[in-house]
């Protein structure tokens, strides 16, 4: 990119600009170079953030480095980035400022429009969690509804068939019926665990606190790994959506120290702060890699911070070799 280059003496405050600087600023070649002309034709908006810049340099003695916009007569609204050295007396005075500027337009614009390309992204991630959580709350119900109920009847009706059958019928049959009522409360048991897993009950009806707690204990029950729950709060009133949110989270954490972590405790800790919710599961495990922390691959992990994200949340994934691993999740409470 062509760079318009100037040099400012700061105390006769004589400036110069080169031809390419008049170019870059639509400048006739008829402006007297000055500090209050440069001013005159920066964007309105931006005037006074970009003196202020610039006053600041010169204070405090110090690099220049600020974008800013300016309307081009023939190229219309441009943004350009100025670079500049202060440089200064044994004292600290500044003396003199020169540097450069250039277009960075098209820059400005890729930049814009990646954020509006992040934006639906995050909008439709959003959306895909919602979709989610509804398709495995209507799954949940249907389970519990339709195959959990008609197990139930299943089991009543073979326990109806022992006390009808004669003396022989009953010693033949009774362990085949006995089998078959085993197999189906095992069936029973797993579609609860199923049901649980998909939309647990306890987030609805008696509120995160209460379902961080029986999360904890159904893992410890099912890994065999200590699990310490640590809360001073009955309940922290929250939408269903953060509530969700740090379910699901909490579960996904859970879930990596058995898959990576070789943990033998984990300590869970939930509170309300002043405007905010504080989720923390510490692990006593081998430690996450801070490599793997932000790696690509680590799905995961950049689901948690995508759901995180989602609410307006923070994540944050502490890992020390051998000391463990800790994940932070703060949501806004309000």
């Amino acid at each position: 990119a062509e760079a318009g280059l100037w040099d400012w003496d700061i105390r006769s405050n004589r400036v110069t600009w080169s031809e390419q600087h008049y170019r870059l600023y639509g400048l006739s070649p008829a402006t007297i170079p000055s500090y209050e002309n440069w001013l005159a034709s920066v964007y309105e908006e931006d005037r006074q953030r970009a003196d202020l810049n610039v006053r600041e340099a010169v204070k405090r003695c110090s690099d220049l480095n600020h974008d800013f916009r300016i309307i081009h007569p023939e190229r219309g609204l441009r943004w350009l980035v100025a670079i500049g050295r202060t440089i200064c007396d044994d004292k600290g005075a500044a003396l003199r400022m020169t540097g450069f500027a250039f277009d960075i337009t098209e820059r400005k614009r890729a930049e814009e429009e990646l954020q509006r390309t992040l934006g639906q992204v995050r909008t439709l991630s959003r959306r895909l969690e919602v979709v989610r959580e509804d398709e495995r709350t209507r799954i949940a119900r249907e389970l519990h509804d339709e195959l959990g109920v008609r197990l139930t009847c299943l089991k009543m009706d073979l326990s109806r068939l022992q006390p009808g059958m004669s003396e022989a019928s009953r010693l033949k049959l009774e362990e085949k019926v006995l089998s078959m009522i085993e197999q189906v409360d095992t069936t029973i048991a797993a579609v609860q665990g199923l049901v649980a897993e998909l939309r647990p009950g306890v987030l609805d009806d008696l509120g995160l606190v209460a379902a961080i707690e029986w999360q904890c204990r159904d893992f410890e029950r099912r890994s065999g790994i200590r699990c310490l729950f640590d809360s001073k709060e009955e309940d922290i009133p929250l939408d269903s959506a953060r509530a969700t949110v740090a379910f699901r989270i909490c579960q996904e954490a859970l879930t990596n120290v058995v898959r990576h972590a070789k943990a033998t405790e984990i300590r869970v800790h939930l509170e309300k702060l002043d405007r905010e919710l504080l989720l923390e599961i510490h692990d006593d495990g081998r430690g996450i890699l801070p490599e793997n922390i932000t790696a690509a691959t680590s799905l995961g992990l950049l689901g948690m911070h995508e759901r995180a994200g989602a609410v307006a949340g923070a994540l944050e994934i502490i890992g020390r070799p051998g000391q463990g691993t800790t994940v932070k999740l703060r949501l806004p409470s309000e």
